[in-house]
């Protein structure tokens, strides 16, 4: 466990590194019991918090996750946040609560001030019925997707493979096509059938390289 600010006041929680790349400032704090921490191979973790607040928590980065700024804060028993290999945080703010997850594909892209949130963070009752009308959903984000500066996650999002959300915009629900642009608050459909590059570059003669190729350009940038 490489966090030099790391604080358990917990029983039974698991911490495991392969190699993670850590600065000084980061920290990890833990305040429950039985939670599963896990960053695989060659993972980074920069200027960032871990706030997990609950029992029976899981946090598990797949290998050559980027997390470069941020916060993340994991509240509520059998709350989750998974992120496949290779993803990268350019400071995102995730708050999976309520036992909900946040569940996050492999290859994605977030640009700054991305927020992720399974839950309004505030309680909202009906008058008469006494009953909350607001509790939280998880929210779903498939391989390769990548949100521009200032998007908003909010509960129930549901963002299919090879999407692109547009810088400031809102998803509030399941989103319909795959391989697609999303701009707005709340989002709609302004484009399909497209694929995203990570380097600024115009497409070859042979058309725009295959997703294998991408995924290696994001490996590389962690090289």
């Amino acid at each position: 466990m490489r966090f030099n600010n790391f604080s358990d006041t917990g029983h039974g929680n698991e911490v495991f590194d392969d190699g993670l790349t850590i600065d000084k400032v980061s920290k990890l704090t833990i305040d429950g019991n039985n939670n599963h921490v896990r960053f695989g191979a060659g993972c980074t973790f920069k200027n960032a918090s871990i706030l997990i607040r609950g029992s029976g928590i899981s946090l598990d980065f797949d290998d050559h996750v980027f997390f470069g700024g941020g916060f993340i804060d994991l509240k509520h028993d059998g709350s989750s946040l998974n992120v496949g290999r290779g993803t990268i945080f350019n400071h995102s703010y995730i708050y999976a609560w309520e036992g909900r997850k946040v569940s996050i594909g492999m290859g994605c892209l977030f640009a700054r001030n991305v927020y992720f949130r399974t839950s309004d963070l505030h309680s909202i009752f009906d008058i008469e019925t006494g009953d909350r009308v607001n509790s939280g959903k998880d929210v779903l984000v498939g391989p390769r997707v990548w949100v521009g500066e200032g998007g908003i996650l909010e509960k129930g999002s549901h963002v299919p493979e090879g999407s692109i959300i547009g810088a400031r915009s809102i998803v509030t629900k399941k989103l319909p096509r795959k391989n697609s642009i999303y701009v707005g608050g709340p989002v709609r459909l302004v484009r399909e059938g497209v694929r995203w590059d990570i380097k600024v570059e115009a497409p070859t003669t042979l058309g725009v390289p295959a997703a294998s190729e991408q995924e290696e350009d994001i490996e590389s940038l962690h090289k």
